[in-house]
């Protein structure tokens, strides 16, 4: 490996300012803010369109240089709805995400061009940084990822045989995925605030389908044993495709094996937090970080980790 091998992309602060709002009468609102887009979509909230009782807006804030900031305020008012029902996803795209498109969404650049196949992906060790902070929430939230693997580089709809892994870096109190257990607990390196340590992640796993019957989809997510309300956290996501592999074929033999696993596309890496329901929802968070590094080989990842802080670890006594 040399140094100009070592890929690294800096998604966030933004390279360009921006103010993107969305409401009931517009769920989605893609903005281009350099490498990602923003979207504060609500689309927990389009069931609803044109009924009365949904007041308020959510509103993304690029800052070029600086940082992104999602402020989002409701008053929902005689509509029906469940308190585990999610109402919004607030997020930053990278990638060719399912279900919609903006003509303006940047491109991935070459050091991880997506969609790709995630068997390509064992060869790398590839590292996910965000710095994060949760500034207020009066309705229960996620800080997550979301990633879609997928049967199709290019399809916009999911169904069954296509994945949505997700890994909750902060919930609120009590709060779970799906009520599905997997009754898996894997221990992993992370780099949290700039120190090594480790964390314990609990599996759940489920299929989703839609109120409208489209899906069938295999949902998976992890959840931190302490959940980061505030600070920076790495992650190694070559280890964790590994991990969510191994997980399915245990639990979900009939539908998934290795192989099977490994031809699926990896068509984006999200970030964002998911607002559930609630009478009144006032939620503020902000982004000032996000990168993704990339080493051309495969390496521990203690010291790919170490490599977010430092480059040059990778290439110390060689």
């Amino acid at each position: 490996m040399t140094i100009t091998s070592y890929g690294y992309i800096q998604l966030l602060p933004p390279l360009l300012d921006a103010v993107v709002e969305a409401d009931i009468d517009r769920i989605h609102n893609w903005r281009n803010i350099g490498l990602v887009s923003v979207d504060p979509n609500l689309w927990g909230l389009s069931r609803f369109q044109g009924a009365e009782g949904v007041i308020g807006k959510a509103v993304a804030k690029a800052v070029k240089g600086s940082e992104l900031v999602f402020k989002s305020r409701f008053l929902l008012e005689g509509i029906d709805f469940k308190p585990w029902e999610v109402m919004a996803y607030h997020e930053i795209i990278y990638g060719y995400k399912p279900w919609e498109y903006s003509e303006t969404h940047p491109r991935p650049v070459k050091t991880l061009e997506l969609p790709t196949r995630v068997a390509n992906l064992y060869k790398k060790s590839i590292v996910l940084y965000t710095d994060h902070e949760i500034r207020k929430s009066s309705t229960k939230i996620n800080f997550s990822y979301d990633m879609w693997l997928m049967r199709s580089a290019t399809d916009m709809k999911c169904s069954k045989g296509d994945i949505e892994l997700m890994i909750w870096l902060y919930r609120s109190p009590d709060l779970k995925p799906l009520p599905k257990d997997a009754d898996t607990v894997v221990e992993i390196p992370i780099l949290l605030n700039g120190k090594i340590t480790t964390t314990k992640l609990e599996a759940y796993i489920t299929e989703i389908t839609l109120p409208s019957g489209i899906g069938g989809w295999t949902y998976i997510a992890f959840t931190l044993e302490n959940p980061v309300e505030k600070g920076s956290i790495a992650l190694d996501f070559t280890s964790l495709l590994e991990i969510t592999r191994e997980v399915l074929a245990k639990h979900m033999p009939s539908e998934w094996n290795g192989e099977k696993f490994d031809d699926l596309y990896l068509r984006s890496v999200e970030v964002g937090t998911e607002v559930f329901f609630s009478n009144r929802v006032d939620v503020e968070w902000s982004l000032r970080e996000m990168h993704i590094a990339v080493l051309p080989t495969r390496i521990a990842s203690e010291k790919a980790l170490e490599s977010l802080a430092d480059p040059l670890t990778l290439f110390k006594g060689s």
